[in-house]
């Protein structure tokens, strides 16, 4: 039985990824399957996201999705929502890169940024966990490259800080793409996004002396396929901000000036430095002509896209056969693009400032 509530509160489906408003939103009824007579008109109430069902009178906050029926994510009415896609070749390291930026935001940096993490539903809990936590945190296992195809379900999460009438939240939906797909085809997890994460591998540039040979797919391929995709405006402009990150930094180290402000760690405060985030995007834009790998910058450019280019390393050292390195991950600003992001979603404000 589908009711359909009269509250006008925005969601993200995790399934389709379209925004879920009032029309687009159904109820459904809680009751057990026969007690309910049947299909009936509801009544939404005021003060809630939920419905009354005109057939037995239980109230269902159980939101789904008009369009393809998947439960819809819990949320404070009028939360807003944000969808961030990460891409990358395979091998890029992208599931590890989310990984550790989740554990991280669940244990000491969320609480260093005054954000809690919470899974927007038990799926997601069920993903994270089986997928990223327990394997790399727990068995202390490397992350297996992304199968083609894999097209893991997005990770629906809610974001949160202050308390009381100064508390703000957000939904954030993250998307492990397909390094697999296409290039040049329908992409609704691209299209339908609100920022990209787009990872380059050291081993991609061809300046950088560390080419690896056998690499089955193009990474200029993937990412070229994924600017492609990205939301534009009518005359051509890419309409969402795009974190460009360089992964695995640690591989890169060697070849760093000792005053690189790579080699920083970001100040343990609240908020958002943009003094910082310009060294560290003025360092990487010289860096990248150095190492041959800027045709990313220069085609975000030519799309007039708002982005920064970022390094981290989410391990701190490569990985043996099949394991963490020893001690597990330790890593180095990992969540620099997504501070970054959350910014520019006017989520997180400046350091120094509420």
């Amino acid at each position: 039985m589908n009711l359909t509530g009269r509250r006008d509160t925005v969601r993200i489906c995790p399934s389709c990824l379209r925004r879920a408003g009032r029309a687009e939103t159904l109820y459904r009824c809680v009751s057990p399957p026969g007690w309910c007579p049947g299909d009936h008109r509801p009544a939404a109430t005021r003060r809630a996201p939920s419905a009354v069902c005109g057939g037995c009178g239980r109230t269902t906050s159980r939101p789904h999705c008009r369009r393809c029926g998947e439960r819809l994510p819990e949320g404070r009415p009028g939360e807003r929502g944000r969808v961030v896609a990460v891409v990358g070749p395979p091998g890029s390291g992208k599931s590890t890169f989310l990984a550790v930026l989740l554990h991280g935001l669940r244990h000491g940096l969320g609480a260093e940024l005054g954000v809690a993490l919470l899974p927007g539903d038990d799926r997601t809990e069920a993903e994270v966990r089986q997928r990223y936590e327990r394997p790399l945190y727990e068995e202390e296992r490397a992350l297996s490259p992304d199968a083609p195809g894999s097209g893991f379900r997005p990770l629906v999460h809610r974001l949160s800080r202050g308390h009381g009438r100064r508390e703000r939240s957000l939904t954030l939906v993250l998307l492990d793409t397909d390094p697999a797909a296409p290039p040049r085809t329908a992409r609704p997890d691209l299209a339908r996004a609100d920022a990209a994460v787009l990872l380059l591998d050291p081993h991609d540039l061809p300046g950088a002396g560390l080419h690896r040979p056998g690499r089955g797919t193009r990474p200029a391929e993937v990412l070229d396929g994924a600017l492609d995709a990205l939301p534009r405006d009518a005359g051509g402009r890419i309409r969402v901000p795009v974190a460009v990150g360089l992964a695995k930094l640690d591989l890169l180290t060697p070849a760093l000036a000792p005053n690189s402000p790579l080699h920083r760690r970001r100040s343990p405060r609240p908020g958002f430095d943009p003094v910082d985030r310009a060294a560290v995007d003025t360092e990487l834009r010289a860096l990248l002509e150095l190492w041959q790998g800027d045709g990313i910058d220069r085609r975000l450019r030519a799309g007039r896209a708002d982005h920064q280019l970022f390094a981290f390393s989410a391990l701190s050292a490569p990985p043996g056969p099949g394991a963490t390195p020893p001690g597990g991950p330790r890593p180095h600003r990992v969540e620099d693009p997504l501070l970054w992001l959350l910014h520019r979603f006017g989520f997180l404000p400046r350091a120094g400032r509420r």
